[in-house]
């Protein structure tokens, strides 16, 4: 119980962080809170290979989803773009964030067939 809510703390802290940073013009500062998020994540992790890899398949699903609607057109935005047709990188520290709940607060989503 203590380490999901450590996971779900972190996870606000990281999510906070990057959203407020590239509000601010700072993008940096929240990737910097997202990846320690996501490296306590990983020293605290049974398995960190098997996070690794769920980390990097949410962060490849990232690039592509969020990199697209970028070249799209249909989402901009306001800090943190190295390119014109790639996601920012606050965005995808989100994503690798995102992947560290699915087997920490969230995996009660795990049982749902509907999920």
């Amino acid at each position: 119980m203590t380490r999901t809510i450590l996971n779900l703390v972190a996870f606000q802290a990281g999510w906070l962080a990057c959203v407020l940073g590239a509000a601010n013009g700072v993008p940096w500062i929240g990737a910097l809170a997202a990846l320690a998020a996501v490296g306590l994540h990983l020293a605290l992790a049974a398995d960190a290979a098997a996070e690794i890899r769920l980390i990097a398949i949410a962060l490849a699903l990232g690039i592509v989803f969020d990199s697209a609607l970028l070249a799209t057109g249909w989402v901009s935005y306001p800090s943190g773009v190295l390119s014109t047709y790639v996601a920012p990188y606050w965005i995808l520290a989100l994503w690798a964030l995102f992947a560290t709940t699915l087997n920490g607060c969230m995996s009660w989503i795990k049982r749902s067939l509907l999920l």
